[in-house]
């Protein structure tokens, strides 16, 4: 199993950078190679709702279904594969003085075993450290200038 964990300080209200990554319509927004988070549940911003997922690296497309299983408004938000691409996220936010939030973004993942999986991850583990920084710096772009307009 591999962990990435990338963090950034928004210079904005905790509850506004909760919100932003809680509501599943910006994720593609800011998260620069998740290609699709298409929810497959009625409820979309709580524990139990389910997304199909899918993160492009490079050529390869990893596909899941998620289920949110983490939600503590405004300190964290997370969730895990129910199929597919295996993985678990969270975010965690902690206020870090006033209208600053610093948020930690930890991803842990498996690929699969063998010398395929030892390939995979020769290739793959660069572009998802790559990939996740850059989202968590888009992340702080979207949120900054939204904070700025309210």
């Amino acid at each position: 199993m591999g962990q990435v964990t990338t963090s950034t300080t928004i210079e904005a209200p905790i509850q506004a950078v909760f919100d932003y990554v809680a509501d599943y319509r910006t994720a593609v927004g800011y998260s620069r190679d998740l290609k699709k988070w298409d929810p497959v549940t009625d409820v979309t911003d709580d524990v139990g709702a389910q997304f199909d997922a899918s993160l492009q690296l490079g050529p390869k497309a990893f596909d899941s279904r998620v289920e949110i299983d983490s939600r503590v408004d405004p300190e964290q938000f997370g969730w895990h594969t129910i199929s597919g691409f295996q993985h678990a996220a969270r975010y965690r936010f902690v206020e870090a003085g006033e209208s600053r939030t610093e948020v930690t973004f930890v991803f842990d993942y498996t690929l699969p075993g063998g010398m395929a999986g030892r390939l995979l991850a020769k290739t793959t583990e660069p572009l998802l450290k790559a990939s996740l920084a850059s989202n968590l710096k888009t992340l702080k772009q979207q949120v900054e200038a939204q904070n700025a307009r309210t």
